[in-house]
């Protein structure tokens, strides 16, 4: 990461992900939004059970559960880890000034659009785009990486 950074020079900022839900998991609003939508949208885990203990993780233990599948003070808990995180050109796409959060196809990535709508939703570095912000919802996917801009008046979205 610091070699990617060192390559990106100077010029803007650069932001990791997970500091960033960290910070919006701060928001109680963010967090139990978060929750219930993790429980409604994988109703195969069971994790309704859990609701008050996912409440109770502060901002980093409930990040590091994302991320990573687990968490200390939920040991009997574990889901697969989040690795897609890494890919975050999937998670969303600018044109113009409007965002597309993506929703991908596989259940197995639904954490990732969660989070990504919590942070566009809640964090104050959205908050210009917030209105103009596009929530891909229900079975509908689109990926980061299926929107093309080709020009200001032109947007292609791949089906992938």
């Amino acid at each position: 990461l610091d070699i990617f950074k060192a390559a990106m020079g100077k010029e803007g900022n650069i932001y990791e992900i997970r500091d960033l839900i960290d910070e919006v998991f701060t928001i109680p609003e963010a967090r139990a939004l978060f929750i219930e939508q993790l429980i409604k949208e994988l109703p195969n885990l069971n994790l309704a059970p859990f609701e008050q203990e996912f409440l109770k993780l502060d901002a980093k233990e409930l990040s590091r559960f994302i991320f990573e599948g687990h968490c200390d003070r939920l040991p009997k808990l574990r889901l697969d880890p989040s690795p897609n995180f890494l890919f975050t050109r999937d998670l969303a796409a600018f044109a113009g000034s409007t965002v597309v959060i993506s929703r991908a196809a596989k259940k197995a990535r639904i954490r990732e659009s969660l989070a990504m709508e919590c942070l566009v939703k809640y964090h104050p570095l959205f908050e210009e785009v917030r209105d103009k912000s596009i929530f891909v919802k229900g079975n509908n996917s689109i990926e980061g990486g299926d929107v093309l801009i080709v020009s200001e008046e032109v947007v292609l979205i791949g089906m992938s």
